[in-house]
């Protein structure tokens, strides 16, 4: 076990200590009644127009609405913010973000990391004879990580019950 706290070992360490310190902090959370990752709370969010005060726009009367080139050009910045943000929430959606609460997935990304690490490290130095840098093991292990966390929120979340609400987390 001493091994574990050896240099080429300690970033896959640190991320199992890490896991297992969510883990006991959830028990003892679980043991005063809450939840700390997610399961189980009311976390819907439900906006309504009606309830944010803006009214009825049904009657909203546009005949002395006067159009600028300036404010063409705000609709123009706020089309590439919107694409930006699509941009930035499909990569989240590839990496399973919305599909679990996000403690569950960066846990799943904790266990991935760290026991392919360790793996790597392992089987590297049963093999050569030592381990392997640590600035090749890291990104070889994180990309591991980060697929089986993918892998993990796609198939845990058919397992969580649907509340109605898509993308709360």
């Amino acid at each position: 076990m001493t091994f574990l706290l050896d240099g080429a070992y300690v970033p896959f360490t640190f991320a199992l200590a890490l896991l297992f310190g969510l883990f006991t902090l959830e028990a003892f959370v679980g043991l005063l009644g809450g939840t700390f990752l997610g399961l189980g709370g009311d976390t819907e969010i439900d906006l309504d127009v009606a309830e944010i005060g803006l009214g009825d726009i049904d009657g909203l009367d546009l005949d002395g609405l006067d159009v600028n080139a300036t404010d063409l050009a705000d609709l123009a910045d706020a089309d590439v913010e919107a694409d930006l943000v699509s941009a930035d929430l499909s990569l989240a959606a590839w990496l399973g973000l919305g599909r679990v609460p996000f403690l569950i997935w960066f846990a799943s990304l904790l266990i991935g990391f760290g026991l392919s690490g360790l793996a790597i490290q392992v089987a590297w130095q049963s093999v050569l004879g030592f381990a392997l840098p640590i600035i090749f093991a890291v990104p070889a292990a994180l990309v591991i990580g980060i697929a089986w966390a993918r892998q993990f929120s796609g198939l845990f979340a058919r397992i969580l019950p649907k509340t109605g609400g898509a993308g709360v987390w």
